[in-house]
């Protein structure tokens, strides 16, 4: 269990000071799996690249590395037969970074299975692809908020009136936000967001909007209160946020199908398979 050692420092009237050392003990924590799996799929593409990364923390306060894993395998659940388990590469040796071309069509269209083994355990998620909308217009805006030194974007986007949306939005500085059409279902809605800092002209901005399904929207929202002011859904929340990643080490399809007697061995992060449309705007 590591120590976190505090200096209080204590100024009297009469400006002089003392210090008292006070020892914190800190929890431990097993190491954990940070699996970042939000896998953007184009589908005006004929293929995709799968990039996942994986990651572990250490204890509190610790370092967050990129590991290296025994295996990693995604699958075709609704096509099953010859070629569907397909094995993602590492990019470089220790580099955490796993990728593999998929066919897009086969992405959109079926459900899928990823499926990590290191060490001896095994984790495993599935996801089927949701989809999005368009990005109608980005437009810069001349509004503020609590800065003068902030920039306002403006995006509008149209809702699909039959059907129940989510949608996460990437504004490109490692802020998300997720948001549902329950107030504005089958319609063209806008909105801003203010980036905390001005851009010079010429300056390029990016803006993605992904279709997400409600388990995914709820995580994301748990994130978000967690790490008010930014946050990446893939970091290391200070209370630890499940996501759809769980350990089936133990679970044989015959007398266990679940791992209730380790609910705490699990996986940081997500496997969502995602609708992306991405629009720019350049800074004037």
């Amino acid at each position: 269990m590591k120590r976190l050692i505090f200096t209080l420092s204590i100024f009297s009237l009469l400006w002089t000071s003392c210090q008292e050392v006070i020892t914190v003990d800190l929890p431990s924590q097993a190491p954990k799996l940070i699996v970042d799996a939000l896998v953007r799929i184009d589908t005006s593409e004929s293929t995709t690249l799968v990039s996942i990364e994986v990651r572990q923390t250490s204890d509190f306060f610790g370092e967050i590395s990129p590991i290296s894993v025994d295996q990693m395998t995604m699958s075709n659940l609704d096509n099953p037969g010859n070629n569907t388990d397909q094995v993602l590469d590492e990019t470089e040796p220790g580099s955490g970074i796993y990728q593999q071309v998929f066919s897009t069509q086969e992405l959109a269209r079926d459900r899928w299975f990823l499926q990590i083994d290191y060490q001896g355990e095994l984790y495993v998620a599935e996801s089927r692809m949701q989809y999005s909308v368009p990005i109608d217009q980005l437009t810069i805006g001349d509004g503020s908020l609590f800065s003068e030194e902030s920039t306002e974007l403006l995006i509008k986007y149209s809702d699909v009136g039959d059907r129940q949306d989510f949608y996460l939005f990437d504004y490109g500085n490692g802020d998300f936000f997720a948001s549902e059409d329950a107030f504005y279902d089958g319609q063209q809605f806008a909105f801003s967001y203010f980036y905390d800092e001005e851009f010079n002209p010429g300056e390029v901005l990016t803006v993605s909007i992904m279709g997400i399904d409600r388990d995914f929207f709820n995580y994301m929202n748990l994130l978000r209160e967690q790490n008010e002011g930014g946050f990446g859904p893939f970091a290391s929340p200070a209370v630890s946020v499940r996501g759809n990643l769980i350990n089936a080490t133990d679970i044989d399809n015959n007398n266990n199908y679940n791992n209730v007697n380790n609910p705490d061995n699990y996986a940081l992060g997500y496997f969502a398979l995602v609708q992306e449309y991405r629009d720019s705007i350049v800074v004037e």
